[in-house]
């Protein structure tokens, strides 16, 4: 695996919790990432729409549009973006399995520290890259 502090992606951070979002922001920051922030699933296919971005990080259980169904929307057009869900409930096994089937490369819970943040970020990159 490469070093947590050597690459630097453009990251779409995606949650309902502005207070998160801040975090994640320095988070993201601290490892040299650019990155946007978005409080749902329909701002975030805004934002994809009017640049390309490296990595999706999205949270499963948000109000308006969630993320399973965002997740679904951007395979349909971005097929190869890298896709890490994020959920501070513990989710059932089945809404993870459902993540990763509609096409998630990895999940992260919350909390989680910015170097787990980086980490997963690094490897569903890895993970998705492989897939081609």
């Amino acid at each position: 695996m490469s070093d947590p502090a050597s690459s630097s992606l453009l990251v779409l951070f995606v949650d309902d919790d502005g207070d998160l979002r801040t975090l994640a922001g320095r988070m993201l920051a601290k490892y040299g990432h650019r990155f946007k922030l978005a409080g749902d699933g329909g701002e975030a296919i805004r934002l994809l729409q009017a640049e390309p971005f490296d990595v999706l990080v999205l949270d499963i259980i948000m109000p308006g549009k969630e993320g399973i169904e965002t997740i679904v929307e951007v395979r349909q057009q971005w097929p190869n973006l890298p896709i890490l869900a994020i959920s501070g409930a513990i989710p059932a096994p089945q809404v993870l399995e459902l993540a990763r089937q509609v096409g998630a490369h990895g999940f992260l819970a919350k909390p989680f520290s910015a170097l787990d943040l980086q980490m997963a970020i690094l490897d569903v990159k890895a993970t998705a890259d492989a897939k081609g």
